[in-house]
């Protein structure tokens, strides 16, 4: 019976409403996980409080969406402003959710991929804020990843552990030869996890390609964008005079390893971008558009070869 209300036009609307509002109270959620976990605090308790003021969140100010407005955007205690990417998020999530469950597969693989697209969400706002992925998001996805392909049918379980292993040793190998070959690290563990985490919830073969291409090429587009503003803001040039005047590294001591200065040299923030916001924009991509971008990307290197050759 819900079956069949779910595909009828006429009450359609109400399941896809649900799938939105859901979506948007685990978003609520979400913000508790992504502030709290990277700090190593629990999700569960305390309740969510001000931050400032330490007023007690009460039940109808933490409304997703709704309670945000109501307040104006200020703690009703302290009035105390309350960052916009906290509704942003829920949107978010309730958006995605909603996309997840208007795709045509089963139930079970819907409940799969909601929890992996709410996994995405998560890690992408921690490391942009802490430029860390935690391993209970990557490593534990993985794990999921890998136990749901037994009951559902997006992917097989040989698949799965391929992706999973895959694509860990994918971006291991790429940044490991990478900083043989300039002697820099090129990105952290965390993203190795993660993508090992996606190539278990979508498989290796045609996802993780799909994905680290897409990723690499609006990586490199924002990468290059944040460059030209830092350029425009005068912010490379500072750093420049900042390094030109600064004092000699002092002579390596007697015994020490040959790459070893014995100091930190702080990377300037402007050189600081992390990948993981990029697979996961990535995956998304990958998981609503799949079939179109790689029916795209063909059509356009037959046309691309048929004009050079």
């Amino acid at each position: 019976m819900f079956q069949q209300m779910a595909a009828d036009p006429r009450t359609a609307w109400i399941f896809q409403t649900y799938a939105f509002l859901l979506g948007a109270i685990v978003g609520s959620f979400l913000n508790v996980v992504i502030h709290r976990l990277p700090l190593g605090k629990s999700v569960v308790s305390p309740p969510s409080s001000c931050p400032k003021c330490g007023h007690r969140i009460r039940w109808y100010e933490n409304i997703p969406l709704i309670s945000w407005v109501a307040l104006r955007g200020k703690c009703s205690n302290c009035k105390t402003p309350i960052s916009p990417r906290y509704p942003m998020v829920e949107l978010l999530t309730g958006l995605l959710s909603l996309a997840v469950y208007q795709l045509p597969i089963p139930l079970a693989d819907r409940l799969a991929l909601w929890i992996f697209v709410l996994n995405l969400v998560a890690i992408t706002f921690i490391d942009f804020d802490h430029m860390i992925i935690p391993p209970q998001l990557s490593i534990g996805g993985a794990v999921v990843g890998f136990a749901s392909s037994f009951f559902t049918g997006t992917v097989s379980w040989q698949s799965s552990l391929a992706g999973a292993l895959g694509g860990f040793a994918v971006l291991f190998g790429f940044t490991w030869f990478y900083g043989i070959i300039t002697n820099k690290v090129g990105m952290g563990g965390g993203d190795f996890f993660m993508f090992g985490m996606i190539g278990s919830f979508l498989g290796a073969y045609p996802a993780l390609p799909a994905i680290i291409l897409l990723a690499v090429l609006q990586g490199s587009v924002a990468g290059g964008a944040r460059y030209l503003w830092a350029w425009g803001t005068g912010q490379i040039a500072e750093y420049e005079r900042q390094m030109a005047a600064a004092p000699p590294p002092p002579p390596k001591k007697e015994g020490a390893d040959e790459d070893d200065d014995g100091e930190w040299i702080e990377v300037p923030e402007w050189q600081l971008i992390p990948f993981g916001p990029f697979l996961a924009l990535g995956a998304l991509e990958y998981l609503f558009f799949g079939r179109t971008l790689i029916d795209w990307y063909m059509n356009a290197s037959r046309w691309l070869v048929d004009r050079v050759l």
